[in-house]
């Protein structure tokens, strides 16, 4: 680690200010825990995926139906690609195995971003 300088770094490469790291990085992941808590205690008949936590955009609410939680489509393939997976192996993973899962009425859904 380097003192007196504006640009610290410790052992493990991790800057304090770098949104990827540091301060940031557990505040984002503070904020994704308390995210899931929330839910769990507002919804608690919901399903949460295990392991796509960050992957959530909110709650679904619809007229006449249960709440349901709503996922990034596109965060959860980068999820399924970094994990190992190419493109491909992703999307028809996530087809199959995700989106393609009816599990009853509180099934999540997934949100796909328009890039207009």
């Amino acid at each position: 680690m380097v003192v007196g300088s504006l640009t610290t770094v410790d052992s493990m490469g991790y800057h304090p200010w770098n949104p990827s790291t540091g301060v940031h990085r557990l505040l984002s992941l503070w904020k994704i825990m308390k995210t899931v808590d929330v839910i769990r205690e507002e919804y608690p008949d919901v399903l949460l995926m295990d392991g796509y936590d960050d992957c959530i955009v909110g709650i679904c609410t619809r007229f006449g139906q249960v709440p349901i939680v709503a996922y990034d489509k596109d965060k959860v393939i980068q999820k399924l690609c970094k994990d190992g997976m190419t493109y491909e192996e992703a999307l028809e993973f996530f087809e199959y195995n995700q989106i393609g899962a009816y599990v009853g009425p509180t099934t999540p859904c997934f949100i796909e971003s328009l890039h207009v």
